[in-house]
Formats: C-alpha cells, sequence, structure tokens
C-alpha cells in the first residue's frame, strides 16, 4: 500500500488515531483512517465536524460482514465522512479516492476565489469558446488548455514552468521552450482585447515572478 502511494506521487505522514485531536485543520490534504473499533467511527466523524474540522477524511473499516460495512459506510457518511473503504484495501481504489478529494477541493477552492476577485469562467477543452464574465472569446485547443492552468488558480502567480508542466503533458510542442509559450499567451491576450477586455489586466505579468489571472475589468 505504502509503496503503491508512493510511486505514485503521494507524500505520506504515517500517525496513529490517539494523534487525531491534535492535528490542525487543513494541515493535510485528506486523513485516511483505519479505525480498530469502526463503530465509534461515525461519532468520532460528526464531534471532529462539530468542531469545525473541514480536512477530508477517507476511512478505513476491516468489518467482515457485509450487512454491517453497509451500515458503517452509511453511518460515517451521514455524520461528515468523505470515503469509505473495506480491508484489505485496493491501493489503486485508495489512490482513486484520494485524487478524487483533491480535485474536489480544488475546484472548491478555485471558485471561492473566483468569487472573491469577481469572476466568472465557463469553458469545456471541447468547445472553443470562452465566456468570460458574458463575453464570448475563441480559443484553439492548446489555447484553452493553458487558460485553464489559469482558471484552475485564479489569482495565483505561476511561473514559465508551471504553466509549461500543465500544458506538455497532452500538447509536446510546449516541450520546444517558453518561445511557443509565449506566443500563446500573445495570442490569448489579443483575443482577450479584441473581446474589450483589458487582457493584461486578465493576464497579469509578475515582475521576477511569471503570471496570475486577475480582474475581468474591462
Amino acid at each position: 500500500m505504502v509503496e503503491y502511494l508512493t510511486a505514485h506521487d503521494f507524500k505520506l505522514v504515517p500517525g496513529h488515531e490517539d494523534q487525531l485531536p491534535r492535528i490542525p485543520d487543513h494541515q493535510y490534504d485528506a486523513l485516511v483512517i483505519c479505525f480498530a473499533n469502526f463503530s465509534l467511527a461515525a461519532v468520532w466523524i460528526k464531534s471532529f465536524r462539530d468542531d469545525g474540522f473541514n480536512t477530508p477524511v477517507i476511512g478505513i473499516s476491516g468489518e467482515k460482514v457485509e450487512y454491517m460495512r453497509s451500515e458503517h459506510r452509511a453511518k460515517f457518511l451521514e455524520q461528515g465522512g468523505d470515503y469509505f473503504l473495506c480491508s484489505p484495501v485496493n491501493p489503486r481504489e485508495l489512490a482513486a479516492s484520494l485524487l478524487a478529494i483533491l480535485r474536489r477541493k480544488r475546484v472548491a477552492t478555485s471558485l471561492r476565489e473566483h468569487e472573491r476577485i469577481g469572476i466568472s469562467v465557463e469553458f469545456s477543452l471541447d468547445s472553443p469558446e470562452v465566456r468570460l464574465n458574458g463575453k464570448i472569446i475563441r480559443l484553439t485547443a492548446s489555447e484553452r488548455k493553458l487558460f485553464k492552468v489559469f482558471a484552475d488558480q485564479p489569482g495565483k502567480v505561476l511561473s514559465q514552468e508551471d504553466l509549461m508542466r500543465g500544458i506538455q503533458s497532452e500538447y509536446r510542442e510546449y516541450l520546444s521552450g517558453p518561445g511557443v509559450l509565449h506566443a500563446s499567451l500573445y495570442r490569448i491576450r489579443q483575443k482577450l482585447q479584441n473581446a474589450g477586455l483589458n487582457a493584461w489586466e486578465v493576464i497579469q505579468t509578475v515582475r521576477g515572478g511569471g503570471y496570475r489571472l486577475g480582474s475581468f475589468a474591462s
């Protein structure tokens, strides 16, 4: 299990359930807890949620009786648990559950940050149209992929390396160097400007740092 998760780039911090009351909220992206007495798991997770503990939690039960597994799962999820697995746990299933949690966290964080800086972004990687605060911009597939890296992390300063890592797995032309990246940024900004947006405020250049998604003010 540990070897599988480590090989798939998860950083693991082992611990014991006795340490749980002392863990600060959001110190970790998620907690995976194998409960020795799963009948207390629902009580534990409810207590933590009532105290404002919002870190995602995956519970693992060693219960052998299928009916009791179902009961444990229902109670754990009802009281605020995020995922429920039964041992022996398939490492691939646990990894997939952790990735699903991380995707949800990224989406929720992105939406909150979009709301904070007053922007609205609607687009699909399958459609050439991107809607920004009601204005429609048509981007190529590689331009949409690049813009998605910004949209997923609004307000965060992204270096050239961050941007290239976010897109090169699907668009190999970006491996040729930052020149292609700069050309794509230029084309996106031109299209934003043509749509009546202040392109250099939407995609801001941060001196010595990189770029970030900023305001959509025209």
